[in-house]
């Protein structure tokens, strides 16, 4: 014999909506939090936004410097005139690629 649901659940079914509004289906307790534990909490997670900030931006100048770099040398191998060809032509790549990445970077979000 096969076991009968509880009689206060739904059937499998239909699902009445407004049956299950009606119903505490959660029997739990709210308690808030004091007012120092509040402005600490907050305190925290605006100090931790700011480091995110501060840290996202010191990571893009870096990498801002390192590619003013790279393009600086490989412009500067581009137009040596004592620089054999394999030379120049890495450095035509790199260059390539630098200016790839940032016209990719700066469409990013026009494709979204």
């Amino acid at each position: 014999m096969a076991e009968q649901p509880p009689k206060d659940l739904p059937s499998k079914q239909f699902v009445d909506i407004a049956e299950l509004a009606d119903k505490q289906l959660w029997t739990g307790s709210l308690t808030s939090e004091a007012p120092s534990e509040r402005e600490h909490r907050l305190q925290q997670a605006t100090l931790d936004a700011q480091f995110k900030r501060w840290q996202n931006v010191a990571l893009f100048g870096v990498t801002l410097v390192g590619l003013v770099t790279i393009v600086w040398l490989s412009i500067n191998t581009i137009s040596d005139p004592n620089a054999s060809a394999e030379e120049k032509g890495w450095a035509r790549s790199l260059v390539t690629a630098v200016v790839s990445g940032g016209v990719g970077y700066l469409v990013r979000g026009q494709s979204k």
